[in-house]
Formats: C-alpha cells, structure tokens, sequence
C-alpha cells in the first residue's frame, strides 16, 4: 500500500483509464485518446470490456483519478487472495503454508506491479481461482449446481479479457480427465457466454463492423494471428514467458525446484490443482499472442500453491540449494519491485507545469501518462493512437506525416516526451504551423508547440 503514492502510471492502465472515464460519465465506451484509430473516439468496442465496467464503478464511487483507478486491480488481488485462503482450506493445507503462500505471491514482481495497475490478469486469475474451486467441488461432492457456478465465473474470466477463455480450457480438460463429458458440454455451454460480455454496446451491422476493424488493427494482432499453425507452433516457444529476464528466471527456477521434489506428494493430494494448472499453461501457450511474461500471473498463484507445498520436502532434500534460490528469488524480486516503487520516469506533474495555464478545451496531443490530469479538460489524443496506426502501416512516424495529422484532427498544441521527440526527429522548426514555447533539456527532455 505504501508504495501506491510513488508508483509511476503504467503505459497500458492510462490507455485503458480513458475509456473507462467516458463509461462513467456518458454510460458507454469511447477514447479520445484514441482519436484518428478506426473510430475510437466515437466507440471503443475492443477493450477488456467488463474490467472496463467495473473500473467505472470505482471512478464513480471515488471521482476520477490515477488512485480510483488502480484501486480496481488492488480490489481483485485481496479478492484473490481471500479465495486461496478458500483453496487452502478446501485442499486441507495448513495455516503455516498458507502465511508462505501470501509471502510468496506477494514478493514475485508481477504480482507487485500487476495489484496496482488498471489491467485484468489479476481479476481472470480470481475467476481462474473461483473456476477451479466450483470444478473441484463438483468432482467430489458431485453437486451439479457447482458446474453451472463454475461456468458463470468462467464467463466472467473471458468477459474480461479474451485470455481468458484459457480458464474454460483448463477446466474442460479437467472434466476431461474425469471423463465426466456431459457436465463438462454443460460448463462448456455457459462458459461460452463470457464472449457475449465483448458485445456489449453493439447495436447494428455498423457497430459489429467497427468492433472487427478494432479488433484486426489492434497493435498487437499481426496477420499471423489468422493462420491455424500460428496456434499449435506457439506452444514449442512458451518457454520464452518463464525464462524472458531475472525475474521470471528466479521464480521458475524456486518454483520448478521445489516442485520436483515435491511432486509424489503433489500428485497424491494435489491431482486436480496440478492438471487445472498444466491444462491451463498449455492453453495459454497456444492462444496468447507472443510471449508477454504478464500473463504468468494468469496461473501464478497455483504454481506457488504447488511450490509452497513441496518446499518443506525441498528444504529437507537439498536446504543448501533451496536456501540460495530463495535467496535469489526474494532479492532479484525485490530489485524490480524497489525500481518500480521509485521510479521517477512519466510524472505527469511535468506536463503540467510544462503547459502552464493552457485553456481549456483545447485540443490537445500529448504522451499518454499525462491523461489523467488532462482529461477532462482538454480533448486529448495520445501518440499511441498513432502507434497503433503505424503498427498496421496505416501511419508513417514521421514529421511529414504528424503534421498532416495535426491539421486532420485540429489539435491546438503538442507535448512530446523524450520517446516520441526521438521518434519525430523534434526540432524547433519541424512544425511550420507551431511554435515552440518550451523546450525542457535534460535526461527526460519535454518539448512543448503550439499553434500559431
């Protein structure tokens, strides 16, 4: 909690942030920020479309700032860690493992970050938690009621975010595994539902137009995502997403570990957690574009419930080796989680004194980071619009090319960043229509134009 106030914005909750404002205060999905990219600013249809709702609930509850905003993920990791407090106790695993559990959780570096960033890994990884609690429910207490819960929150955990449609897999395969078909077509049925979250606001042909034109021109979303062999060949990388840098290296290598050692004892009273978890892995190697390590975060918390349980075999098997990878884990982690607690990068009070007493309503282009303090005052576009124009050669980065775009979209006035500067090659005369009123030099330089 403390380290809330000094925690920099993070690029992908201030795109989503926007949005999430104009639900709040027109009662449905637009992003000005936006602007320009196949009509965002007048619909913004392919989102995490119910995290986006929820984030609302707490800009209405709270008023509209960065801290409303990044409550929506803080109110999803206690959720979660109240429903392991559930798993543990349904999974007959001591109060002891369940304190190393938490510390654990706690420590890993995503989990640090993710709590505090308007993104929905951590609320798909408590539908994840929920689903599987429902499944195993059913499987030895045999109450059919628990596999239409089950489907309900798996619902949920695709309503989210697309990704999570790895939550019905994992499950399906479960089921599967129990050969109990005909409940799992039943979870299967309703858990399909989730996709129905996504079209939400679609009205008319027009409207499911816009909602694919979003979708093929994400940033992300490259032509390969539409081969069939995109799909299977994606699982012989997904060692990519354990060993991308330290902190997935540190906590792969704990996890991996003691789970080794552990893992009579994981199969013997652990059956279902361990193949919920591998079915869900493998879905997600599959299905998730690239190799993006937030998505670890997605089944992290069944990891550490396996590793927990099997380091006190660990420990005694090899303590030396376990002690250093515990050592390891907890100081790589805490170098990332202490950099990004401090981090002075992307303060938008910079902005702001940059701009000065600039008027209202102007129409304005600018970093992303500034948008919580710029909307709603002024109509602002971000520069990720043009990014992910250019990801779909829709837009070339250039000078030439922004210039014609500033005319386009009206824009008043101009801040760029250190990344964008470089990018636009900025000097004082790259725009003839602009002039520039303040150039700030340094390691983070901020150039600041407006039209003559």
């Amino acid at each position: 909690m403390f380290s809330l106030i000094g925690r920099r914005i993070h690029i992908d909750e201030a795109v989503l942030a926007e949005p999430t404002y104009w639900l709040a205060k027109n009662g449905f999905l637009r992003s000005e920020g936006l602007r320009g990219w196949q009509g965002a600013e007048e619909h913004f249809f392919f989102t995490h479309k119910l995290y986006l709702y929820v984030g609302s609930l707490f800009v209405k509850l709270f008023g509209w700032s960065v801290y409303s905003i990044k409550a929506t993920s803080l109110f999803y990791f206690l959720a979660l860690v109240t429903a392991w407090s559930f798993v543990f106790k349904r999974l007959q695993a001591s109060k002891e493992h369940f304190v190393v559990f938490c510390l654990l959780l706690l420590t890993n570096a995503h989990i640090y970050e993710l709590s505090f960033v308007y993104r929905p890994e951590i609320a798909v990884a408590f539908y994840a938690t929920l689903t599987f609690l429902c499944i195993h429910r059913f499987l030895h207490q045999n109450q059919k009621v628990f596999v239409l819960l089950a489907g309900v929150t798996a619902a949920l955990a695709i309503g989210h975010h697309l990704n999570g449609v790895v939550v019905p897999g994992a499950a399906c395969i479960l089921l599967l595994w129990h050969r109990r078909i005909v409940p799992m077509l039943a979870f299967g049925c309703i858990a399909t539902l989730g996709f129905l979250f996504h079209l939400m606001e679609v009205k008319n042909i027009a409207d499911i137009n816009m909602l694919i034109g979003q979708f093929k021109n994400m940033q992300d979303i490259g032509t390969g995502h539409f081969s069939f062999w995109h799909y299977p060949l994606n699982i012989l990388n997904e060692q990519q997403r354990f060993l991308h840098s330290p902190k997935e290296i540190a906590f792969t290598l704990l996890s991996l570990t003691a789970i080794f050692f552990g893992r009579k004892l994981i199969w013997q009273k652990h059956k279902d957690l361990a193949i919920y978890t591998i079915a869900g892995i493998l879905c997600l190697a599959i299905i998730a574009h690239g190799k993006d390590t937030k998505y670890l975060v997605l089944f992290m918390p069944f990891i550490v419930f396996m590793a927990t349980e099997s380091l006190p075999l660990a420990f005694k098997a090899h303590r030396n080796v376990l002690t250093a990878l515990v050592v390891l884990f907890v100081v790589v982690q805490w170098t990332y989680n202490a950099e990004l607690t401090f981090n002075k990068e992307h303060r938008p009070q910079e902005y702001s004194a940059l701009i000065g007493d600039l008027p209202e309503g102007m129409h304005l282009l600018g970093p992303v980071y500034f948008v919580f303090d710029a909307v709603p005052k002024y109509r602002y576009q971000t520069f990720i619009s043009y990014q992910f124009q250019a990801s779909h050669k829709h837009f070339e980065m250039t000078a030439e090319g922004l210039n014609a775009a500033l005319d386009q979209h009206d824009i008043n006035a101009v801040i760029f960043d250190k990344e964008f500067g470089e990018r636009f090659q900025v000097s004082e005369s790259s725009f003839p229509k602009f002039e520039l009123r303040k150039h700030e030099q340094g390691a983070n330089p901020l150039w600041f134009f407006v039209r003559k």
